[in-house]
C-alpha cells in the first residue's frame, strides 16, 4: 500500500505543479478510464492506472500531447469508478484513491479511501 501511494503522490506532485491552481473549471468530459475538463482554455485530465494510481495530466489548449512517456511503461488497467458532481467540485473514486478538482480554482486533491489528504495542489501554486 505504501508503494502505491508514493507512486500516487509522484505522480500527483508532477502533475500539481504543472496545472495553475486559480483557473475555473468551465468544461468536463466522461472518459473511459477517468474524466476530462476545460481549465480556462488549458486541458486537464485524470487518468486511473489503477485502483491505487491516478495520473494527473495538463497541458494548454484544448488537446494533451501524445507524446509518450519515458517514466511510465505501464498501460491504464480497467477501474471500476464512482462520479459525483457539487456545486464546488468533480469527484471520482476508485476503491483505493478519490481525486476531487475544485470548479472554482481547478486545483485537484487526492485523497485516501478514508477521506484523509494525500495531496492538495496549494492555490499559490501558480503564483
Amino acid at each position: 500500500m505504501r508503494k502505491a501511494i508514493s507512486a500516487v503522490l509522484t505522480f500527483g506532485i508532477l502533475a500539481a505543479s504543472l496545472a495553475p491552481a486559480w483557473a475555473t473549471v468551465t468544461g468536463s468530459k466522461k472518459l473511459s478510464d477517468g474524466a476530462q475538463y476545460t481549465v480556462d482554455g488549458s486541458t486537464l485530465r485524470i487518468q486511473f492506472w489503477s485502483p491505487e494510481i491516478a495520473r494527473v495530466t495538463y497541458a494548454p489548449g484544448d488537446a494533451l500531447p501524445t507524446n509518450k512517456s519515458l517514466a511510465v511503461i505501464a498501460s491504464p488497467a480497467s477501474v471500476s469508478l464512482k462520479r459525483q458532481e457539487d456545486n464546488q467540485t468533480f469527484t471520482l473514486s476508485s476503491k483505493a484513491l478519490t481525486v476531487k478538482v475544485n470548479k472554482q480554482t481547478g486545483a485537484v486533491s487526492l485523497l485516501d479511501p478514508s477521506g484523509h489528504l494525500l495531496l492538495q495542489e496549494s492555490a499559490q501554486a501558480a503564483q
